[in-house]
């Protein structure tokens, strides 16, 4: 098998710094390659405006929705039990699994508004640092469910 020919190299937007990676994310600052001035300015304004309100909602929207998997992982293994017992005990699991990697997801979310609703918080840093803290925590919840999807 040949040897694949590395990426090319990337400037980040963020940093400023070359990397040669295969991913979106830098490996230095985890800022998005594809991220620029503009739109991070514009992110860090939806965030820290009225759309607080919107990301609660949409946190307990994604609450109810891990329950659900839970929900749906024993009615996989209840449905599919007369078929295949251990298949289908597989699929419960496998299931659950997801959903509990997805409530971890949903964790890193919830911790992005508290970074930006904290009091302490604002006093102990930069508005940039804030917003910055909280991004990175939205990047994460964002890394934590694509690696959920696999389950």
């Amino acid at each position: 098998m040949p040897d694949a020919e590395p990426p090319p190299p990337r400037i980040c937007p963020t940093c400023g710094k070359e990397g040669r990676t295969r991913f979106e994310r830098c490996p230095h600052c985890r800022g998005s390659y594809f991220a620029t001035p503009r739109t991070v300015r514009r992110r860090r304004r939806l965030i820290a405006g009225a759309a607080g309100a919107l990301v609660a909602v949409a946190i307990a929207a994604f609450v109810v929705v891990a329950t659900l998997d839970a929900v749906v992982a024993w009615a996989l293994y209840a449905f599919f039990k007369p078929v295949n017992r251990e298949l289908a005990l597989l699929a419960g699991w496998l299931r659950l699994a997801y959903s509990a990697v997805f409530a971890v997801a949903i964790g890193q979310l919830s911790g992005a508004l508290h970074v930006l609703g904290n009091a302490d918080t604002m006093r102990a840093f930069t508005p940039d640092q804030v917003h910055t803290q909280a991004l990175l925590r939205i990047a994460d919840f964002h890394d934590i469910w694509t690696v959920s999807l696999v389950l």
